[in-house]
């Protein structure tokens, strides 16, 4: 201990001073998470144009290491009905699926538009091995776009 220190400490015991201590803390940030839909490099956008049946389809495939992260999903309808967006396994998301949204639209809201997620930021993540899945559950075409990561 420093004779300074020793002296201070004496004096603060008697009753005579105040200490006040200042110090200075560095903050290191570890395992940071950063959002890979704001890496414009990253992402991808795809069309989508589908049939008009009622069924689900696979718009992004599994990869057995990999997660999807989704950034957006736009989407106008020509027709009423509900419109779900799964992850999962399986060809059409079946296995194991995680509801993500579902949108019913209105006849009179058409054409209808469905926006899920925003500019850089991640909408929804997928597990590890799961694909990304659109399902009609009515007779609709479909037209929009989604942009995502997989990593």
């Amino acid at each position: 201990m420093s004779k300074a220190f020793a002296v201070l400490c004496a004096v603060l015991a008697l009753g005579v001073g105040t200490l006040v201590v200042s110090a200075q803390q560095e903050v290191v940030a570890t395992n940071v998470a950063v959002d890979p839909c704001a890496d414009p490099a990253k992402v991808i956008t795809v069309g989508i144009f589908t049939g008009s049946a009622m069924q689900r389809d696979q718009l992004v495939a599994i990869d057995g290491v990999e997660r999807i992260w989704l950034c957006g999903f736009w989407v106008i309808s020509n027709a009423t009905g509900d419109l779900s967006l799964y992850f999962g396994t399986g060809t059409t998301c079946q296995t194991g699926e995680d509801l993500l949204d579902r949108e019913t639209f209105t006849a009179d809201l058409l054409p209808a538009e469905f926006v899920s997620g925003g500019i850089s930021a991640t909408a929804a993540r997928s597990e590890t091995g799961h694909a990304f899945c659109i399902e009609r559950h009515a007779t609709m075409i479909l037209t929009g776009h989604y942009r995502y990561v997989q990593e």
